[in-house]
């Protein structure tokens, strides 16, 4: 898997916090594999979210908000909600009944390409699908099989934060 390395050294060594691996010798594949169009379909929660080491951080950018959802439609049309507060049910229900506000797509390479409505830049994040439930030994945090990781960059190597997301049940799948 020679076309991995340097996606899994990016992602390891600046990217994934701690908490997303089990113990820090553990390889990245063993956990993780990259994205594919039909893990992302449905509705999801960011239940984690972290500026990479070094990144500018501006908190009135949504990107950084504490509360977010997307929903990723089979039609390739996304929904996502930012915001300082708690989402509610009826903000959950607001997202679902709003027009989309971009689209989506997975690559070859397994990295999400958002392409949001009013924006001239694709936005460019990779993508990992935990294949395990993993606990980090010092916090005792879990993360699930089926999360997603999404380490978002400026430009082709300078991750600028990373999320990790959470899917949803019920509407939006």
């Amino acid at each position: 898997m020679r076309r991995a390395r340097p996606l899994r050294s990016l992602l390891l060594g600046a990217s994934l916090w701690a908490s997303t691996l089990p113990a820090a010798a553990q390889e990245l594949a063993d956990v993780t594999r990259p994205c594919r169009r039909a893990d992302l379909i449905g509705a999801w929660v960011v239940i984690r979210l972290g500026a990479a080491p070094g990144a500018r951080v501006d908190r009135s950018d949504p990107a950084f908000y504490p509360h977010q959802e997307y929903v990723f439609y089979k039609n390739a049309t996304v929904r996502h909600v930012a915001s300082q507060t708690r989402i509610t049910d009826a903000d959950h229900r607001a997202l679902l009944s709003a027009a989309p506000d971009g689209t989506w797509a997975v690559d070859g390479e397994g990295s999400l390409l958002l392409q949001r409505a009013g924006q001239t830049s694709l936005e460019r994040s990779a993508c990992l699908v935990l294949l395990k439930e993993v606990v980090e030994p010092k916090t005792h945090l879990r993360s699930l099989r089926g999360d997603i990781l999404l380490t978002n960059a400026d430009g082709a190597t300078q991750p600028r934060y990373r999320s990790q997301l959470r899917k949803l049940r019920g509407p939006g799948e």
